[in-house]
């Protein structure tokens, strides 16, 4: 067979610019047919296609590589001219063709295209074109029309019988179906005929160029249609985006050499012309600007030689035939495939793979045809298998060695048509280590949250997307939440079961990509001894003392209050974890909520005892030193803390700071509690005493209500003289209260006119 070239890329080149990643490339021809002028191309998918053509020639490709000849099985097989090729599915298919100037026929197959049979013969027909519109419906159009034998033919039972379309008076060439109702049909002499009801009924349209005859017709949608035709010294590409009530011609050649043979759209605007050039030989162009601008995209060098046909598997990727008397053409039309993710198969939210990986990963994109190429640049990681499973994704088993190289690696997909395409879109990651973890020691029945005292796990590597079974503390154990800090640090959440077994347990972690870090007795379970006690909670002397300050007209803490709290627990003290939460009364502590950490310099200690040969803290005191700027308005604040065993204990207590709006009054009137004697009241020490001042002149009523912890009232009355008032709240109302701060409120009929907080300790 002869060699075709001048391919498309030296083309544009020499144009002065390119069409990036398309090219055409010469298929090889069964031997029976590289002598054959090639008729027809049908693309049922980007592997299964068939071409038909002279000497009663037909081929198959099972890979849309390589074609092999199928012999139709009778003996006057070379005098036939066979023009076309359509398949209904996969077993039933259509081939039409004529014998020499006598007769025309329809062969069928219901097996794939093993076995052909006849299904009609017409005689002195020339039956050019195939075209199925159901799987019962089959059209075929006559070229040679005559009295009684029109110019279309149909089947209406799957080409078991036929009959002729009557209306159709003129000899026809091409059919196409826009859908099942809507079809053209054109023929000699600039005819096109249109159906809108399935075949049943036909209107003739006219063209805007009637000279020479349709060779080429294509649908998009039912209203847009492109035709081309030749004849006369001229060819035309012509348009309608009406449905054919009125047609454009968008592209016109006056040069006698050339032909329109066919028309394929991509979009509304774009698609390939296929025919012959101003050199009279066969040729490729490119349509834009909906038609007005026609490139050469591909020629061949064999004199008379023309294109006469071409299909497509999806947008880009399309088959083409022709040839010469003596010569056949069969090319594909090459465009560079996509890569757009690669992620691993059971992972498919993860592009990168572990060191140590063995498993399947994902090549997603487009244009990927049957057999490809891949390769990933560099050492360490093998390709076990390659897997085509669609066009836009490639299954590939590999194995990534322990000491391969991380980073970013060049994956290289080539097609068997040689499109190719490089992306660096797979990354060789790292395994994940441990180093160490914030507590080794964990009770049964202890819990840990992000938000007060989370279990911290350094290390390195550590990747994004964490989730809760993505990390493990053995049986026993269940992890709550986890929380990325950083790439070295993780905060998690979880819970010891009040039955998990004691002994030490082993921590791993494992990265969203499947790297897994291990440490070996990395924490212990150990039986649960409690956490510590917090008893005389309160604050020195009153909760503020306060100036205004007129220039920044806001209110400011001159002595901001010492928190005190005696602290107890048998089982040691871990003086270092101790924090404060200042919160506003009815929001709970969250992942987001700060805290304050409560300096070692802040704690007495009152008594030791000894354990396993160390010392250990078992009880004494914080006196803390507010240095934060407290929220104005009631907060509530929680104290935390932890024995050396990490179980934790909190604590919860009241204090207020009086707003702008309050500041009026809260020079002259204050609410001083408390005392006694100089220290803190305690049960037994008989009523409360507490001093309120009257400044407006006369005794008025007023109602005092304390608030517990869970906001229960208790209220008395009394009556305020003008000037200091000593007044003393009940002990035995005290004594419904559990130890702590409680709110107190002090009103006159309905207006609040203080507030303040008390401590109680029992």
């Amino acid at each position: 067979m002869k060699r075709l070239s001048l391919c498309f890329f030296i083309l544009l080149i020499a144009s002065g610019f390119c069409f990036a990643g398309t090219r055409y490339t010469e298929l090889t021809l069964p031997t029976e047919m590289q002598n054959k002028e090639i008729e027809d191309v049908h693309v049922i998918d980007s592997s299964n296609i068939w071409i038909v053509g002279d000497g009663g020639t037909v081929a198959r490709s099972t890979d849309g590589q390589n074609f092999t000849y199928v012999d139709l099985g009778f003996s006057d097989a070379a005098n036939w001219r066979l023009y076309s090729v359509r398949f209904v599915n996969d077993k039933v298919g259509f081939i039409v063709g004529k014998y020499q100037t006598t007769l025309s026929r329809i062969f069928k197959t219901t097996d794939g295209g093993t076995t052909w049979s006849v299904a009609r013969t017409l005689v002195s027909g020339d039956i050019r074109n195939v075209r199925v519109r159901d799987s019962n419906t089959i059209f075929v159009t006559n070229k040679n029309y005559a009295v009684g034998r029109p110019g279309l033919y149909k089947s209406t039972d799957g080409g078991a019988n036929w009959e002729g379309v009557s209306s159709i008076t003129t000899g026809c060439r091409k059919m196409r179906w826009a859908n099942t109702s809507v079809g053209w049909v054109v023929g000699d002499s600039g005819y096109i005929s249109k159906t809108s009801d399935g075949g049943s009924n036909w209107s003739t349209q006219t063209l805007s160029d009637t000279s020479g005859d349709v060779q080429g017709l294509t649908t998009r949608g039912r209203y847009r249609s492109w035709v081309t035709n030749y004849g006369g010294g001229k060819a035309s590409l012509q348009t309608t985006s009406d449905g054919g009530t009125t047609w454009t011609a968008v592209n016109t050649s006056t040069s006698a050499n050339v032909e329109y043979n066919g028309v394929r759209l991509k979009d509304n605007t774009t698609g390939q012309l296929w025919g012959k050039n101003t050199s009279a030989v066969a040729s490729i162009s490119d349509i834009s600007d909906a038609g007005s601008t026609v490139t050469e995209a591909w020629s061949s060098s064999v004199a008379s030689s023309r294109i006469n046909d071409g299909d497509f598997s999806d947008d880009e990727n399309g088959w083409f035939v022709g040839g010469a008397s003596s010569s056949g053409i069969l090319l594909k039309r090459v465009v560079d495939p996509a890569i757009t993710a690669i992620v691993q198969r059971e992972r498919p939210s993860q592009s990168s793979v572990p060191v140590g990986f063995s498993g399947d990963i994902l090549i997603k994109g487009g244009i990927f045809l049957k057999n490809p190429t891949v390769s990933i640049a560099g050492t360490g990681i093998t390709v076990n298998e390659t897997v085509w499973e669609n066009p836009t994704q490639i299954r590939l088993n590999v194995t990534v060695a322990s000491s391969a190289a991380t980073g970013s690696r060049e994956v290289t997909v080539q097609n068997w048509d040689v499109g190719i395409v490089t992306s660096e879109a797979l990354t060789i990651s790292a395994l994940p280590t441990i180093t160490s973890l914030g507590q080794t020691v964990l009770e049964r029945g202890y819990t840990a949250t992000l938000a007060t005292n989370p279990v911290t796990v350094e290390g390195t590597g550590f990747g994004t997307g964490f989730t809760r079974d993505l990390i493990s503390f053995g049986d026993g154990i269940t992890v709550l939440r986890v929380l990325r800090v950083s790439e070295t640090k993780l905060h998690v959440a979880l819970h010891v079961a009040s039955d998990a077994a004691t002994g030490l347990k082993t921590v791993s972690v494992t990265n969203p990509d499947g790297g897994v870090a291990a440490k070996s007795n990395a924490v212990e379970v150990v039986v649960n001894t409690g956490g510590p006690t917090f008893s005389d909670v309160g604050f020195d002397g009153r909760i503020y003392q306060a100036t205004w300050n007129s220039e920044d007209n806001r209110f400011i803490l001159t002595r901001k209050p010492t928190l005190l709290a005696t602290v107890e627990d048998t089982a040691g003290i871990d003086i270092t974890l101790f924090k404060l939460f200042i919160i506003p009364v009815g929001t709970a502590i969250s992942a987001d909520t700060t805290y304050i950490d409560i300096p070692v310099s802040s704690w007495v200690t009152q008594e030791t005892a000894s354990a396993g040969g160390t010392t250990i803290t078992t009880k004494g005191y914080i006196s803390y030193k507010f240095q934060e700027d407290i929220p104005a308005g009631l907060s509530r604040i929680i104290l935390y803390g932890q024995n050396i065993s990490k179980s934790p204990s909190l604590y919860t207590a009241f204090i207020k700071v009086p707003s702008a709006t309050a500041v009026a009054r809260a020079l002259r009137r204050r609410v001083i509690f408390g005392y006694r004697n100089g220290r803190y009241w305690r049960n037994g020490d008989g009523d409360l005493p507490f001093m309120v001042e009257n400044d407006g002149g006369t005794e008025i009523p007023i109602t005092i209500t304390t608030y517990n912890i869970a906001m229960e009232p208790i209220t008395i009355t009394r009556t305020l003289k003008v000037g200091r008032n000593k007044l003393l709240f009940p002990a035995a109302r005290l004594r419904r209260f559990a130890n702590g701060n409680k709110l107190m409120v002090i009103k006159s009929g309905t207006r609040v006119i203080d507030t303040g907080i008390m401590s109680v300790f029992n």
